[in-house]
């Protein structure tokens, strides 16, 4: 399979690793306007290659995915929609495009996805808003070269927000939250920040592992907490103040995309 990617920054990058490893026969084609930074991912794995522009992503492969800083996406779209044809498929990062906008202008799918850190694992979630009116077997087509790498989730426009925050985001929230918890730990003197860190992150390992098995996260809950126990104590606690805290997160990550939206940054934000 030929896919492209055009920017090989951090997302770009990730999934053209992921995808060059997911299938040695795959050939994975990149563009960066910094040729050093196409080239360090093509050093990764010998099925990657760098192109010359981003016009030669798209004559090479049908699978193009756009993962550029948004006003660079604006640009590069206005050169290559004229050439994108009904055989290709446009996958954009950026959460803040207009997707049935672009698609009105090409006879190409085109398709909004949110990866995640995870998928530099071939593991998570990647987030997808697919266009109105796409045809089955082309839906199809997609979530079965992104499961190749990922989870495909599937999600309405006015999901995407909160969605992006438990999967894009949502590493990055976890492990900030664990680095809390280790530095409250070690404020009591019994164990260091790092011995807390170290202790959480294999619970946290050992937590997915049953979540892997079948359990569910209300099943944890329950097999551990017993009445009148410790553990019941401590839930009581975080269920009064983690209901405000996450509130909070949502509605600063939403305030934060409808500015980016009125006044696009020159840096991407999952």
């Amino acid at each position: 399979m030929h896919i492209g990617i055009i920017g090989t920054g951090t997302i770009g990058g990730m999934l053209a690793r992921a995808f060059a490893q997911a299938d040695a026969r795959n050939h994975i084609w990149v563009y960066n306007r910094t040729p050093e930074k196409a080239l360090q991912v093509c050093a990764s794995a010998p099925n990657i290659r760098a192109c010359e522009s981003a016009q030669a992503v798209v004559n090479q492969s049908p699978w193009v995915f756009l993962c550029t800083k948004a006003t660079d996406g604006q640009a590069l779209w206005d050169t290559l929609a004229d050439s994108l044809t009904s055989q290709h498929t446009l996958l954009c990062t950026c959460s803040s495009i207009d997707l049935n906008a672009w698609s009105r202008h090409t006879a190409a799918t085109i398709t909004k996805v949110i990866p995640s850190l995870t998928q530099s694992v071939r593991a998570g979630v990647v987030l997808l808003e697919l266009p109105m009116g796409i045809v089955a077997k082309r839906q199809a087509a997609i979530l079965s070269l992104l499961a190749t790498i990922a989870t495909p989730v599937p999600v309405a426009a006015q999901q995407l927000r909160v969605s992006s925050d438990l999967t894009s985001c949502g590493p990055a929230f976890i492990a900030s939250l664990l680095q809390s918890w280790a530095q409250s730990a070690a404020t009591t003197q019994a164990l260091s920040q790092a011995q807390a860190e170290h202790l959480l992150t294999q619970t946290l390992l050992g937590t997915a592992r049953l979540l892997e098995q079948g359990s569910t996260l209300q099943d944890i809950v329950a097999q551990i907490s017993v009445p009148g126990g410790v553990t019941e104590a401590g839930l009581q606690v975080l269920r009064q103040s983690s209901g405000p805290l996450f509130a909070a997160m949502h509605q600063a990550t939403a305030a934060h995309l409808r500015d980016r939206q009125s006044n696009p940054p020159d840096t991407p934000t999952p």
